[in-house]
């Protein structure tokens, strides 16, 4: 769950498993997670790609384009008329 979810803490992880009928403690979670390397949520890495899929309006001009490029999102145009 952390390695999928890298914003989510102790806390939120001991609570998705709680709805999955598992009981344990934050402690316990964490224990678990410093035993496999995986460091408390500001130090985590976030993993995945940052992809923004979008349709072929002016609104996406050239300089909001490149904005969200720098900005390290990769920008999918969708086919010419592809239905809504």
């Amino acid at each position: 769950m952390a390695e999928e979810n890298p914003t989510w803490g102790y806390t939120r992880i001991r609570g998705a498993l709680k709805n999955l009928g598992h009981r344990v403690g934050r402690s316990t979670v964490a224990r678990i997670l410093k035993a496999q390397g995986m460091p408390p949520v500001p130090e985590r890495r976030v993993v995945g790609h940052r992809v923004l899929i979008c349709d072929r309006d002016a609104k996406w001009s050239a300089p909001v384009r490149r904005l969200l490029e720098d900005s390290g999102i990769r920008m999918v145009k969708t086919p010419y008329q592809a239905p809504a």
